[in-house]
């Protein structure tokens, strides 16, 4: 157990040595909103993954940084389009999921002339330098959530963590204010934090928050600028579910645990001693 944890915190540590805070926001878009909410209802009518978005919005906002942050409206509505399917094309892995993400690229180059499409996403790529594997937000959530004492413990709070970590990181991508300034790894680990004080400390105990804090740690990250970002979800992402929303919601993940113990599978008594 322990060398799999090594190796996770191992990757994750790469990815942020990797990460480029100019991938996200760093270009003033009037219609950001506009553009991520579009791109939003497209992946949910074809099943496609939300996390495409963030990725999405990073090859858009690079482009048009690269091109003096001048983007040609008569261009905008291919580069929209050609953002979202280099996004769907790099991001889907799973065989069952390509079919889908085939068939909504297909139904979204209807939108505009197909071959111009092709030609924006190869202009897109040489204007990335083919740097097209960013690590988003989604995919920090998952990695520091793998991380998290807590919930290596319980795959119901594992699922609370993680879940409520992406939604505001869905959310986080309209407003450019918050991307501007945070990198995702950052705004990931914000996004956990907010998400741990909905917990009851007799489950998320002061022992776990510490070596959650230690774990961002060692990944260099500044406690002072995460509280920053903490602040910064609350403002733009006001209100999360808490735990009793989010099991109303989800389908039943857990059994009834230890006599006494608030936590579902009795957590709470032997998460402790875990290493």
């Amino acid at each position: 157990m322990s060398s799999t944890w090594d190796n996770k915190l191992t990757e994750l540590k790469a990815l942020v040595e990797t990460e480029e805070i100019e991938g996200y926001g760093a270009t003033q878009i009037r219609s950001c909103a506009e553009i991520c909410r579009l791109w939003y209802e497209m992946v949910d009518q074809f099943g496609i993954s939300r996390d495409v978005v963030p990725m999405a919005w990073n090859f858009f906002s690079r482009y048009a940084i690269a091109n003096g942050q001048c983007v040609d409206k008569k261009i905008l509505p291919t580069l929209i389009n050609a953002s979202l399917f280099l996004a769907i094309k790099v991001k889907v892995r799973s065989i069952a999921e390509e079919d889908v993400a085939e068939e909504g690229v297909r139904a979204l180059a209807a939108l505009s002339n197909e071959n111009s499409v092709l030609d924006m996403e190869q202009g897109m790529i040489q204007a990335l330098e083919w740097r097209v594997n960013p690590p988003s937000m989604h995919e920090f959530a998952e990695r520091l959530v793998d991380l998290h004492p807590l919930a290596r413990c319980d795959k119901v709070y594992r699922a609370y963590l993680r879940e409520t970590a992406c939604h505001q990181a869905e959310q986080a991508v309209f407003h450019s204010e918050l991307m501007m300034n945070y990198r995702p790894s950052i705004i990931a680990a914000a996004a956990i934090m907010r998400a741990q004080d909905e917990l009851n400390p007799r489950v998320l105990t002061e022992n776990m928050r510490g070596k959650f804090l230690g774990l961002q740690s060692s990944l260099k990250m500044d406690h002072f600028i995460v509280n920053e970002a903490i602040s910064a979800l609350e403002n733009f992402v006001p209100r999360i579910p808490d735990l009793e929303e989010f099991q109303n919601f989800a389908p039943a993940q857990a059994t009834v645990g230890a006599e006494g113990s608030i936590s579902p599978t009795g957590v709470g008594s032997n998460c402790e001693s875990y290493s």
